[in-house]
C-alpha cells in the first residue's frame, strides 16, 4: 500500500491544490464550482458519481446560496457499507495572510491555503484513500465518499439532507473529518443565534432617553458574558459574541443593532438545557429593556456527539491505526461540533479521522495562513486505505460488530 500511495501523491497534490482554488465560502456560499471539481475527480478516480442539487429556496434558509452534494461510491450492494463524509466550504479567509489564501501554495512539502486543515484535505484525502484501496482489494460492499459543501452552516443541506433521502444499508459505520494521531469517538456541539435589537432612531441632538439599541445591545453583551463567566465555564461549556454591529451614523441613536453569539455544548450537556439558559439570559434583560423590541434567530443548533453509539467502531479504527502508523492511537474527544453528528443520530457508528494535527492552531485553521504538512495527509490516507482494504478483504460480515447501534441489534 505505501508504494502505491507514493505513486499517486503527486496526482493527490495537483488535485488539492486545484481544489483550494475554487473559493467555497460560507456563509452565502455557491458550492457549484466546487461540487463540479470533485466530481471530476471522483469520476476519473472510477467511482460512480451522484450529483444532489438542493432546491434554492432550502438552500436559502440556511444561509448558502446554491447547495450541491456529491456522492461518490465504489463497490457492490450489500447490506453493510462505510460512508466517508468531507466538505468542501471554507469560512472566509479573514486577513493576515503571508500567502494569497486561494493559490495552493506549496512550499518545503507544506500547502497553504484556506480550506487546506479544515477540510479541503480530507476532500481529497478521502477519495484517494479508497481509491488505493480499489488498487488493491475487490470490494465486497459500497464504501461512499460524500462530499457536501454546508458545515460551516450546520450540515442541514449535506449529510442531514442526504442520510435523509437514502435508504442506507442495516450495518452502516461512518468516518468525518479529523486529526491523524487521535480517533475521535465524542465531540461538543453548539448554539449559534443571531439576536436583532429594535430601538428609535433619532438625532443625536434630541436629549430623550430611551430606544437606544446599541446601549440595550452593550449590556445584553455584558449579561451574556457575565452568565458564562458565573456558570457555563464551570461545565465546560463557553459562550462568545462574535459579531456585534448597528448604527447608521455617529450622530444617530441606532434603532437597531445586531449581535450573534455563539454557546459551546460540551457531551456532558443538553442541548434543550442550554437554550433555556440562553433564553433565561435574554428575558431577564428583556424585562428591563421594554423600549426595546428583539427577536432571535436559531441559525445553527448542533447536538454534541455523546459517543455511546460509537466506541466498538473507533477502538477497532484505532487499533488498525496504531499497527499501520507503529504508535499509539488513543481515543479522544473535540470541543468542536462537526457533521458527524448528523450520522451519529441516524444511529450510525461515527469516528473523526483524517489528514492533520489535533491542535487546529497549529495549523492556522481559519486563522491566516492555514496550511498542512503533505507529510500528515499521507499518513492519514494510508490508514485510512488500509482500514478500507481490511474491511473489504474480510467481506461484508466484518461490518456487522462494528454497526450494531445503541437499537440493540444483534446477530447470529
Amino acid at each position: 500500500m505505501q508504494r502505491l500511495q507514493d505513486h499517486v501523491m503527486r496526482q493527490f497534490i495537483e488535485d488539492f491544490r486545484g481544489l483550494l482554488q475554487v473559493r467555497c465560502e460560507n456563509p452565502g456560499a455557491d458550492m457549484s464550482l466546487a461540487a463540479e471539481y470533485v466530481a471530476a475527480v471522483a469520476e476519473r478516480l472510477g467511482y460512480t458519481v451522484r450529483i444532489d442539487h438542493v432546491p434554492d429556496s432550502l438552500a436559502h434558509q440556511h444561509h448558502v446560496r446554491k447547495a450541491v452534494n456529491v456522492l461518490a461510491r465504489i463497490g457492490p450492494d450489500a447490506d453493510q457499507a462505510v460512508i466517508l463524509n468531507a466538505h468542501f466550504d471554507t469560512t472566509p479567509p479573514g486577513e493576515g495572510w503571508s500567502v494569497d489564501p486561494y493559490s495552493g501554495h506549496l512550499k518545503d512539502e507544506v500547502i497553504y491555503g484556506r480550506g487546506a486543515a479544515v477540510s479541503k484535505s480530507d476532500v481529497m484525502g478521502y477519495l484517494y484513500a479508497v481509491y488505493m484501496a480499489y488498487q488493491m482489494v475487490r470490494p465486497s460492499f459500497p464504501v461512499f465518499v460524500m462530499l457536501t459543501g454546508d458545515e460551516e452552516t450546520g450540515g442541514y443541506l449535506g449529510p442531514q439532507r442526504l442520510l435523509a433521502l437514502g435508504s442506507w444499508p442495516a450495518h452502516t459505520v461512518a468516518i468525518c473529518p479529523g486529526s491523524a494521531d487521535v480517533v475521535v469517538d465524542r465531540h461538543g456541539g453548539a448554539l449559534l443565534w443571531t439576536i436583532v435589537l429594535r430601538g428609535r432612531s433619532r438625532h443625536a441632538a434630541v436629549s430623550e432617553r430611551g430606544g437606544d439599541s446599541v446601549k440595550a445591545g452593550a449590556e445584553l453583551i455584558t449579561e451574556f458574558y457575565q452568565y458564562r463567566d458565573a456558570d457555563a465555564v464551570r461545565r465546560g461549556g463557553w459562550l462568545t459574541c462574535g459579531i456585534a454591529r448597528g448604527g447608521v451614523a455617529a450622530n444617530m441613536v441606532a434603532g437597531s443593532f445586531e449581535i450573534h453569539i455563539d454557546r459551546r455544548v460540551n457531551p456532558r450537556e443538553q442541548l434543550s438545557a442550554v437554550r433555556q439558559e440562553l433564553q433565561a439570559v435574554l428575558d431577564g434583560w428583556a424585562k428591563r429593556h421594554r423600549d426595546i423590541q428583539w427577536h432571535v434567530e436559531e441559525v445553527v443548533a448542533a447536538e454534541p456527539m455523546n459517543g455511546e453509539n460509537n466506541h466498538t467502531w473507533a477502538k477497532w479504527f484505532a487499533d488498525h491505526a496504531a499497527g499501520v502508523l507503529k504508535q499509539p492511537i488513543p481515543l479522544g474527544a473535540s470541543p468542536l461540533f462537526t457533521d458527524a453528528r448528523h450520522f451519529d443520530q441516524a444511529q450510525i457508528p461515527t469516528i473523526c479521522y483524517g489528514a492533520g494535527q489535533a491542535n487546529l492552531f497549529e495549523m492556522g485553521a481559519h486563522g491566516p495562513d492555514e496550511h498542512i504538512a503533505m507529510a500528515d495527509s499521507s499518513r492519514a490516507m494510508l490508514v485510512l486505505s488500509t482500514v478500507v482494504a481490511t474491511l473489504w478483504r474480510e467481506g461484508p460480515t466484518s461490518l456487522v460488530d462494528l454497526a450494531l447501534t445503541a437499537k440493540g441489534d444483534e446477530h447470529d
